[in-house]
């Protein structure tokens, strides 16, 4: 069994290692109508300020109006991990539980999202325009759960094959120019779109990723096979790295990551779309299609493709170590690399390329209890690797005039049930302060979570005279 583990862990960190040297927005904001920036969602739910500018927290300059971090990963939590030993008051790993937890396909999220500029205002009430500026930044690995297994050396693969489809990096760091315009057509039907101009900064893209290894069942030799395509843009000096040909380094007071931030030349392009519909004083109903565009790639960019061939790993003879003094481990795990590399072939070529966004489809249903208190139930698609990853929500929404407005929620995304949120929005005469979470229970217990996300900004906002009047008991 030693043997095995290994050769695994030899195999498989040489072989993807090898292969790599060659989109979620929060949901109880959704509904949190008082904070314009809910209608990035669906550009059919009109805010209800007349207007507003987005400003920097406490110094008041209308810059870094919003922003989003979000951490998730939908294959296990961390006590799955790792377990308490009430006999030796210890905290022990339980890879039993953790192996048990694993999907198919698992997902490890980072997404980051900094609002530079905002503002928006309307047009006679039935009309609103508004334009933002944002740097956004999605981090998506994926990893299958045979993969885990086998590092842990699982005896389940032997006379049999490991799936491991799938694998990879998706990252893109980009800047979005965007324009809404949202207009109520009558009192049932309202419509929106923006319009996006994004500008792509860096990028890595597993187009495809489809990778399988078997262990015999007498001799327990590794065979592996993969096929991978995976696309890079970035900084030169990235690649002169690897290349041995310079630090790679980018210090943020020089010309290259001057040059970095403000590249144009990875132009690309989005679009959003909603629709509203209000079926009486109670009733309303919406639908969104959120980001569907592509960047397209021009600069520092390469492709790394492996042709779909196999290679056979009978392990270390560290005889060889015995007879050549001369020879190290560093030595025998060289030529294995070289043999990776005969092998499987990765070709590097410069090209230029199209990756797509992260389309998401919103569906939601709202019932008004009173003038200030509604209940939604909002579903989430998030579409990638072809196929929709769902989310369900279930939120309460409370006004107290234009002051406060408080949501509570409860979702099941990324696999996991357990998520309660909070969002609030306070307004001081024309300031107004936003905070929402998806999950408020991480910030209490976050070894029992998997999904942690904030949501937070200020703005300036203007509402008309006459806005949300008292409700009459």
């Amino acid at each position: 069994m030693k043997k095995i583990i290994l050769q695994i862990i030899t195999f498989f960190l040489l072989l993807i290692s090898s292969g790599f040297v060659m989109a979620q927005d929060d949901m109880t904001i959704y509904k949190l109508s008082s904070v314009p920036q809910s209608y990035y969602d669906n550009p059919a739910l009109m805010p209800d300020c007349k207007f507003h500018i987005g400003c920097m927290p406490i110094v008041f300059i209308p810059i870094l109006s919003s922003n989003y971090t979000s951490i998730s990963n939908t294959g296990f939590r961390w006590d799955n991990l790792m377990q308490y030993d009430k006999a030796a008051d210890s905290i022990k790993p339980n890879i039993d539980k953790f192996l048990k937890r694993l999907n198919k396909k698992n997902y490890l999220s980072l997404n980051q999202q900094a609002e530079l500029i905002s503002f928006g205002f309307k047009i006679k009430r039935t009309q609103y325009v508004n334009f933002s500026i944002t740097e956004k930044f999605n981090f998506r690995f994926t990893y299958p759960g045979d993969f885990v297994r086998l590092l842990n050396g699982d005896s389940q693969f032997i006379g049999s094959e490991a799936n491991l489809d799938r694998i990879g990096i998706d990252m893109t760091h980009y800047r979005e120019f965007a324009l809404g315009y949202t207009n109520q057509i009558d009192n049932k039907w309202t419509v929106g779109g923006r319009a996006k101009l994004l500008f792509g900064l860096s990028n890595m893209w597993t187009a495809k990723s489809k990778a399988t290894l078997a262990v015999d069942k007498d001799y327990f030799d590794l065979t592996g096979k993969s096929n991978l395509i995976v696309y890079t843009s970035g900084p030169e000096k990235i690649y002169d790295a690897f290349s041995n040909n310079a630090s790679g380094k980018i210090d943020m007071y020089s010309h290259d990551f001057s040059e970095y931030m403000f590249n144009f030349k990875n132009p690309g392009f989005g679009l959003d779309l909603g629709v509203n519909y209000k079926l009486d004083d109670k009733w309303s109903f919406a639908a969104s299609m959120i980001d569907f565009g592509y960047i397209f790639w021009k600069t520092g960019t390469r492709k790394f493709e492996s042709q779909d061939t196999s290679f056979t790993f009978q392990g270390f003879d560290l005889g060889e170590l015995v007879k050549d003094s001369t020879k190290t481990f560093s030595d025998l795990a060289k030529q294995l690399v070289d043999s990776l590399g005969n092998v499987f072939k990765i070709t590097e070529k410069n090209k230029t390329y199209a990756s797509p966004l992260n389309p998401k489809i919103y569906l939601s249903a709202t019932y008004n209890i009173s003038k200030r208190e509604r209940v939604s139930v909002v579903f989430r698609g998030d579409i990638f690797e072809g196929t929709i990853h769902p989310a369900f929500s279930l939120a309460y929404n409370c006004k107290f005039g234009n002051i406060l407005d408080l949501a509570v929620s409860y979702a099941y995304m990324n696999r996991d049930f357990l998520n309660l949120g909070f969002g609030s929005s306070v307004r001081f005469g024309p300031f107004q302060i936003f905070l929402s979470t998806d999950n408020l229970l991480a910030a209490i217990i976050p070894y029992h979570t998997k999904d942690m996300n904030i949501h937070f900004g200020c703005n300036y906002v203007f509402y008309y005279k006459n806005s949300y009047p008292l409700m009459k008991e």
